[in-house]
C-alpha cells in the first residue's frame, strides 16, 4: 500500500478529491488508494472533431437573403423543415465554416437516443471523462460542456424525438453553440433555443439551381414547380436525368406519368447523411411518429385525406365533416378499437404540424402539405386510394356552403375539388355518373360570374362523360345541357339553342318524353330562345313545359315552380308586362307554400314580379318591392353575388322609371363598374346595366360626345354580341338613334329609328308595346325634320 501524497489543487473539474491529476500514473479505487497501471494517457490535443459530419452538397446552397448564419455564440438555434428542404446540409456548412474556430466539434446523428449517447460517450473517452457506464459517461461530457472555457460547437442532427435527449441536453454557454436540425415543430422543443424555419427554394434559386446543373431551358422554372421547389427532389432528380440524359421536357413527362412512382424518378445518390433516404420515403419517419402521437392513430388517416385535395390550401373544416370523421374513425376503430373526438382531427392537424407534415394557417383556417409528400402518401395508399378519393369527395361537397357569400372561400373549394379530379380522376366517375362535387364546382363557376370557366369545365365534363359513359347517356346529356346554359349566358344564344335541341332530340328518343333529364332539356331550351332574340318562343315552351312538369313532378316542385317563373319572365320582355305581373302572382303564391323565405329561386320570382309591376306603369311600387328584395338577398346572399348585383341594378333602373333621376345614375354607375369586374365589358347583365345608366343620362339632358361615344359601343358590342336584331340590340340602336336627334341630326335620327321599327315588326310582330315605342319615336323626328 502506498500512501498518496497531501493533495494539490486539480487541473481538472472531474477529478475525485484528494488526487493529483497532473503526473498521476495510477487511478484511485478506495479511499486513499492508488492501483498503477504504469500506461500514462497521452493529453489531450486540440482542435477535435468527433462523430461522422456529412460534407455539404451544393444543392443546399441559398441566396444571401435566406442564408443559414449563426451570429455570436452562445446560442441554441432549433432548425426545423420539411424532409428534404436541406436542413442537415445548411447545418453540414455552417459546421465546416466554423471548425477553424472552435476547439471541438460534434456531430450527432440524433435519430436515437442510443446514437446520441455513443457519440457523448466517444467524446468524453476522447477528453478523458471516464463514467460507470456509456450514459454517465455521455452526462459527464455535457457537465463538460458547462464548465470548459474551449470553442465547441455540437449539432444534433435529425432529432426525431426531443425524448431521446434526456439530460444530456447541451447547455448555452458564450464559448459553445448547439444546433439542432428536426422536422419537429413541438412547443416545447423549440422554447429550448432560437427558431430558424428552413423552406423550400424560392422559384428563382429552384431555377438557377437547375440551369447551372444542367444547362439554360425554358422548361426550367416549370420543373421547379413540378418538384415544389424542394432541394433534395432537385438533386434527385438532376442525377436521375444525367444519369439517363434526359431533357428537362423528357422528365417533366415521366413525373407527370402516374404510372410511375416516386422511387423510379429520383437517383438514389447519397446526400452525405448517415440517414440519407431517397424522396419517396424520406417523410415516412415522420409520418408514422406523428401518427404514434396523441391521438394516436388519426394523423395517417387526415394525411390521406388532405394528399387527395390541393396543397396549396385544404379548408381545415373538410377534415371534421360527417363524411371524414365516418372514415377515420372507421380507420382508427379497426385499429386500435378507439373512438374518434369530435376535436380529434383538428389536433391530429396540430400534431402533423409538429413533424413539419403539414402547414396550420389557423387564421385562414387552412392546411398546406407539400406536393410530394403528397404523392408519395397517395403512392402508399395503393388500392385504397379510390376509396380515401371518394371520401374527400364526400367531404368537400359536404363543406361546400349552399349560398357562397365568400369569394376567396368559393375558390378554395374550387381549387380543390380540381385537384382531387386530377389525383385521382376515375374515383369521381362510377359507371353510371360523376360524383356530384363536379356539378357543384360548375355551379360555383356560374354563381361567382366566371362565365369562361364554366364554360371550360362544361365542356371537359361533356367530353369526359362521353369518353367513358358515351354519348347517349343521361350525364352526357346533363352536362351537354349545362354546357348549352353557359354558352347562352355568356352571349353565344343561337349556338345554345342549336345544343339544346340536339340534347332534346337525342335523350327524348332514349329516355321518352317524361323523363326529368329531357323536361329539363326542354326548359333551357326555351329560355335560351328567349335569351337569343325569340320572346314568343321562349313563353310558348315554358307553358309546355311547366305543364308537363306539373304532371310528373306535381305543380309546386321546385323545377315546375322555375318554369313558370321562366315563362313570366319572358311573358314581359315580349312586351306584356302587365300580363307578366298576372302570371307571376299565382307563381309567387305557390313557391310561399313550398319554399324558404331565403330560398334563392324565393327572390328571383319575387323579383320578377316587382320588376314587371314598374314596367305595368307602378314603378313607385315597384321600387318598393325591389329594395325589399334587395335587402333581404343580400342577407342570404352576400352583397357580391351575382343575383344580388342584377337586383341591385334593376332596383337603380326602376328609381329612375319613379322620378330620381340622379340617384338612378349614381346607383347604375357603381353597378356598372362591378358588373364590369364581376362579368366583363360584353356580358348581357353588363351591357342591360349600360344601357340603362345611358338611358338616364340622356333623360338628364347629357348629349355630349362622350355620351354618343358610349352609346355608339354600346350599340356596336351588342350586334357584335347578339346580332343586330337582337331584342336587346334594337333597343340599343333605338337610344342610338334618337340621341342623334337630340344631338341636331334630325334625318340620322329617321333613318336609323325606322330600321329599328321594321327589324322589330319583323323579328317580334308580338312585342306590340316595343313596336308601339319605337314607332312613336320615329314619329317624334318625323314631324322635327325640316
Amino acid at each position: 500500500m502506498i500512501t498518496p501524497p497531501s493533495p494539490k489543487p486539480s487541473t481538472d473539474a472531474f477529478a475525485p478529491a484528494g488526487v493529483i491529476v497532473k503526473d498521476s500514473k495510477g487511478t484511485l479505487v478506495g479511499q486513499g488508494v492508488v492501483n498503477n497501471y504504469w500506461n500514462e494517457r497521452p493529453p489531450v490535443t486540440w482542435p477535435q472533431q468527433i462523430g461522422a459530419r456529412p460534407q455539404p452538397k451544393d444543392f443546399y446552397k441559398r441566396t444571401a437573403s435566406s442564408d443559414f448564419e449563426i451570429s455570436g455564440w452562445g446560442r441554441t438555434l432549433i432548425v426545423t423543415g420539411l424532409g428534404g428542404v436541406g436542413k442537415t446540409q445548411l447545418a453540414a456548412d455552417f459546421a465546416q465554416r466554423a471548425q477553424t474556430d472552435v476547439d471541438l466539434l460534434v456531430w450527432v446523428a440524433a435519430d436515437s437516443s442510443a446514437s446520441l449517447v455513443a457519440v457523448f460517450s466517444e467524446a468524453a473517452d476522447r477528453l478523458q471523462l471516464d463514467g460507470a457506464d456509456a450514459a454517465a459517461t455521455a452526462r459527464r461530457f455535457v457537465v463538460w460542456l458547462a464548465t470548459t472555457e474551449r470553442r465547441w460547437l455540437v449539432v444534433l442532427d435529425d432529432l426525431q424525438d426531443p425524448k431521446d435527449i434526456g439530460d444530456c441536453w447541451p447547455p448555452e454557454r458564450p464559448n459553445g453553440c448547439t444546433v439542432v436540425t428536426t422536422r419537429r415543430r413541438d412547443t416545447a422543443l423549440l422554447s429550448l433555443g432560437s427558431h430558424v424555419e428552413v423552406g423550400v427554394f424560392t422559384a428563382d434559386e429552384a431555377e438557377a439551381f437547375l440551369q447551372d446543373k444542367l444547362g439554360p431551358s425554358s422548361s426550367a422554372a416549370l420543373l421547379a414547380s413540378d418538384l415544389g421547389y424542394l432541394p433534395l427532389a432537385m438533386a434527385h432528380a438532376v442525377a436521375y436525368m444525367q444519369d439517363l440524359e434526359l431533357t428537362y421536357d423528357e422528365y417533366r413527362s415521366r413525373l407527370a406519368d402516374r404510372t410511375r412512382r416516386l422511387e423510379e424518378l429520383f437517383s438514389d445518390f447519397s446526400t452525405g447523411s448517415s440517414h440519407a433516404r431517397v424522396v419517396a420515403s424520406t417523410w415516412q419517419v415522420s409520418i408514422d411518429a406523428a401518427n404514434e402521437s396523441r391521438p394516436s392513430g388519426i394523423a395517417r388517416p387526415v394525411l390521406e385525406l388532405a394528399s387527395q385535395l390541393d396543397a396549396n390550401g385544404i379548408p381545415t373544416q373538410v377534415f371534421t365533416t360527417g363524411p371524414a370523421q365516418q372514415w377515420i374513425s372507421g380507420r382508427i376503430g379497426a385499429a386500435a378499437g378507439q373512438t374518434l373526438r369530435p376535436t380529434d382531427c383538428n389536433d391530429a392537424l396540430q400534431v402533423l404540424g409538429r413533424f413539419n407534415l403539414v402547414v396550420n394557417e389557423k387564421t385562414a383556417s387552412l392546411a398546406r402539405v407539400h406536393a410530394l409528400v403528397q404523392r408519395a402518401v397517395r403512392e402508399s395508399l395503393q388500392a385504397d386510394e379510390r376509396r380515401v378519393a371518394l371520401t374527400a369527395a364526400d367531404a368537400l361537397l359536404t363543406a361546400w356552403p349552399e349560398i357562397e357569400k365568400d369569394r376567396g372561400q368559393a375558390d378554395l373549394l374550387r381549387t380543390n375539388a380540381f385537384a382531387l379530379y386530377d389525383h385521382c380522376p376515375d374515383a369521381l366517375w362510377n359507371g353510371e355518373d360523376n360524383h356530384p362535387v363536379l356539378n357543384r364546382a360548375n355551379r360555383s363557376f356560374g354563381d361567382g360570374a366566371l362565365i369562361e370557366h364554366a364554360i371550360r369545365h362544361a365542356r371537359d365534363m361533356c367530353a369526359e362523360s362521353e369518353r367513358r359513359l358515351g354519348r347517349r347517356h343521361r350525364c352526357t346529356f346533363r352536362w351537354r345541357r349545362d354546357l348549352a346554359g353557359w354558352q347562352g349566358d355568356a352571349g353565344s344564344g343561337k349556338e345554345a339553342v342549336e345544343t339544346l335541341k340536339s340534347v332534346v332530340v337525342d335523350a327524348e328518343s332514349l329516355l321518352g318524353p317524361r323523363d326529368p333529364v329531357v323536361l329539363e332539356a326542354r326548359s333551357s331550351l326555351a329560355y335560351q330562345r328567349g335569351q337569343a332574340g325569340d320572346p314568343a318562343a321562349a313563353v310558348a315552351g315554358l307553358l309546355a313545359v311547366a305543364d308537363d312538369m306539373a304532371r310528373v313532378f306535381g305543380p309546386l316542385d321546385r323545377s315546375t315552380l322555375s318554369a313558370g317563373n321562366e315563362a313570366g319572365y319572358w311573358i314581359g320582355k315580349g312586351g306584356n308586362a302587365a300580363q307578366a305581373v298576372d302570371f307571376l302572382k299565382p307563381v309567387l303564391a305557390d313557391a310561399k307554400t313550398v319554399l324558404a323565405a331565403d330560398d334563392r329561386m324565393m327572390f328571383d320570382i319575387r323579383h320578377n314580379l316587382g320588376y314587371w309591376i314598374g314596367e305595368a306603369g307602378k314603378p313607385a311600387e315597384s321600387v318598393t318591392v325591389l329594395q325589399a328584395v334587395l335587402d333581404d338577398a343580400e342577407k342570404a346572399l352576400g352583397p357580391h353575388h351575382r343575383d344580388v348585383s342584377g337586383y341591385r341594378s334593376n332596383l337603380a333602373y326602376m328609381r329612375g322609371r319613379a322620378g330620381d333621376i340622379k340617384g338612378a345614375i349614381a346607383a347604375l354607375e357603381a353597378v356598372l363598374a362591378e358588373r364590369i369586374d364581376m362579368f366583363g365589358l360584353s356580358h348581357r347583365n353588363t351591357l342591360a346595366s349600360w344601357s340603362s345608366y345611358l338611358q338616364f343620362r340622356i333623360q338628364l339632358g347629357e348629349h355630349g360626345d362622350d355620351v354618343l361615344d358610349e352609346a355608339t359601343q354600346l350599340a356596336g358590342i351588342y350586334t357584335d354580341v347578339h346580332g343586330a336584331t337582337h331584342h336587346e340590340t334594337l333597343n340599343a340602336r333605338e337610344i342610338l338613334g334618337s340621341l342623334r336627334g337630340t344631338r341636331g341630326d334630325v334625318t340620322g335620327a329617321v333613318a336609323d329609328l325606322a330600321n329599328v321599327l321594321a327589324d322589330r315588326e319583323k323579328m317580334f310582330p308580338g312585342d306590340t308595346l316595343g313596336i308601339e315605342k319605337t314607332r312613336t319615336e320615329l314619329d317624334r323626328w318625323r314631324a322635327l325634320e325640316p
